[in-house]
């Protein structure tokens, strides 16, 4: 399924997302995995939906070539049986050598779900006559109900009673535990701006039940985030652009939302993290890594960030390029943990747009059209002028004696 990316603002260059659901078995021949050499198995392969985009340029000598390419960005860790992976990955674990988890998961995530129970696999290969109680255009605005009430926080008769929510590093929660817990965050509160900048509703190919939608949020944070205080009077938002699902039961009730599943980690000042992980972290007040990022993630950041004071690196959030040019993303903070001049200048708010004419760049001044000369007349009436208001100023200046004498331009 492909579709036009309208996440990315630009001029130069264009992005076409595409999101695939990988099946396959593994009966062909062996699999390299490092050092390792795993033998067919006869085992059939279900990932999870994952997303990819390919970014085209539209100008300059690169113009129709392709410059980024983002694949393997899991949307939904409970779909399929490779546990959450995919790619080479998810074969692995079809091929009987599990990842290891403590490199690919955030560590105290990692602990939590030592004492929780497995997370179970859901199956999305639905057939025809598995089709839903409802046409795609009442299902698609079904999901847009559940969004204009905050996910279901401030109308939780929309959320059925099996409901359950699940985050890259959190979840499932049931409906009481969502409640709870995004009701003590009070995110619109404190950023009373919020954009959630939701686009391509649409319905999943392989689940008719499940409505997806794109957001790009940005915003100005105010004030505090559950128990996180803001360090800064305001501090800009700019979200990765991330994938939600909304799913419904027969009777329109929503049984399931996924959220904060990062479709592209390179662009926003979120860190390449989602929901409000991204959030805190943006404006000054994030989690601690061991929760939010894997132990490989982790130790290449700090690595980026220790180099970037010796004058090595441009910082953890930055990349490099197969040309070798290093790509400065919006980075919320400099090296000494205050807001960059980035940030600060897109928290101020904005000034009212000028007049198409003002502040042109032109070969030669913009010349105003000239006025028209009223047609003379014979009928003369005088009013006399008080001082008013300049709503009835120009009604009294229309009864004022009309000069037939054209104006100077």
């Amino acid at each position: 399924e492909y579709y036009g990316s309208d996440d990315v603002e630009s001029d130069v260059e264009v992005t076409v997302r595409f999101t695939t659901l990988v099946t396959g078995t593994f009966n062909g021949g062996p699999l390299q995995l490092r050092s390792k050499v795993m033998e067919s198995n006869g085992r059939v392969m279900n990932c999870p939906p994952t997303s990819g985009s390919i970014t085209f340029a539209t100008d300059g000598s690169e113009k129709g070539k392709i410059i980024k390419l983002v694949t393997d960005m899991v949307m939904d860790r409970q779909i399929g049986n490779t546990h959450g992976y995919s790619g080479i990955a998810g074969a692995a674990v079809i091929a009987g050598e599990e990842p290891n988890e403590f490199l690919n998961q955030p560590p105290l995530v990692l602990l939590g779900r030592f004492f929780t129970a497995e997370l179970p696999s859901l199956d999305e290969h639905y057939g025809e006559e598995h089709l839903p109680a409802f046409p795609d255009t009442v299902m698609i605005q079904l999901a847009k109900d559940v969004v204009e009430t905050n996910f279901g926080l401030d109308n939780p008769d929309l959320l059925s009673g099996k409901f359950s929510y699940l985050e890259p590093s959190m979840g499932p929660l049931n409906k009481r535990k969502y409640l709870e817990k995004f009701s003590a965050y009070g995110v619109l509160d404190a950023v009373r701006d919020m954009d959630y900048g939701f686009m391509h509703y649409r319905v999943d190919p392989y689940n008719p039940y499940r409505i997806w939608v794109d957001q790009r949020a940005k915003g100005t944070r105010t004030g505090a985030i559950g128990n996180a205080i803001p360090k800064f009077p305001a501090a800009a938002y700019e979200a990765a652009p991330e994938a939600m699902s909304i799913s419904f039961d027969d009777d329109g009730y929503c049984t399931r939302i996924t959220a904060a599943a990062v479709l592209d980690p390179l662009l926003g000042n979120s860190g390449g993290l989602g929901g409000v992980n991204g959030l805190l972290y943006a404006t000054g007040t994030p989690k601690t890594a061991l929760m939010t990022r894997s132990l490989s993630s982790f130790f290449t950041r700090a690595t980026k960030s220790l180099f970037s004071k010796a004058g090595l690196s441009s910082g953890a959030d930055s990349f490099r390029t197969s040309d070798g040019k290093v790509v400065k993303r919006l980075s919320p903070f400099d090296s000494d943990g205050l807001p960059s001049i980035v940030a600060i200048a897109s928290a101020r708010p904005r000034q009212p747009a000028k007049p198409y004419f003002a502040g042109a760049v032109l070969d030669k001044p913009l010349q105003q059209p000239k006025p028209v000369p009223p047609a003379p007349t014979k009928q003369i009436q005088t009013a006399k002028i008080i001082k008013e208001p300049e709503s009835t100023a120009s009604l009294a200046k229309e009864k004022a004696p009309i000069d037939a004498t054209p104006p100077v331009p």
